[in-house]
């Protein structure tokens, strides 16, 4: 198994058993140098997280003897929740912002992009944005990102 495999099945395992999941994962290794960066959600539908948490996955992870042997001496790890303009990529995503105004960047030939709009409906095959009184279908796999526009 690849060291970056490694590393996020034990930041994973961690995750698991306090109620929270990675939602996106890097890890860059220049020589000596890591630099190691988790996004954290919890596992409520709208990935609610708490500093707390993050803060306890944090310590467990520095911790836990596996990582040290794997990553080198000379590491970053960041840890961070999905904040609000986090991009926008899988139907959990679209759910936690259901109802507000997004910027939507997709594969759709038929249609701007980006395209902006009110986040009006979510089901399991795609998203429904409003625009100027036009409600659109975008399915996930034409999606590349979406961002809550403030």
């Amino acid at each position: 198994m690849k060291e970056k495999d490694r590393v996020k099945k034990i930041i994973s395992e961690i995750t698991g058993h306090s109620d929270s999941e990675v939602i996106d994962f890097t890890y860059n290794r220049n020589g000596p140098r890591c630099f190691i960066k988790v996004v954290l959600g919890g596992n409520s539908p709208d990935y609610n997280i708490d500093l707390e948490r993050i803060t306890e996955v944090t310590k467990q992870v520095k911790r836990n003897q596996e990582f040290e042997e794997i990553v080198p001496e000379d590491y970053h790890l960041e840890i961070s929740s999905p904040g609000a303009d986090y991009p926008m990529k899988t139907k959990r995503d679209f759910t936690r912002n259901q109802g507000r105004k997004i910027r939507l960047k997709h594969d759709n030939l038929d249609v701007k992009t980006p395209i902006t709009g009110k986040l009006v409906e979510i089901d399991d095959e795609g998203i429904y944005l409003l625009v100027a009184e036009e409600k659109i279908f975008f399915s996930y796999d034409e999606i590349k990102f979406g961002k809550v526009i403030f």
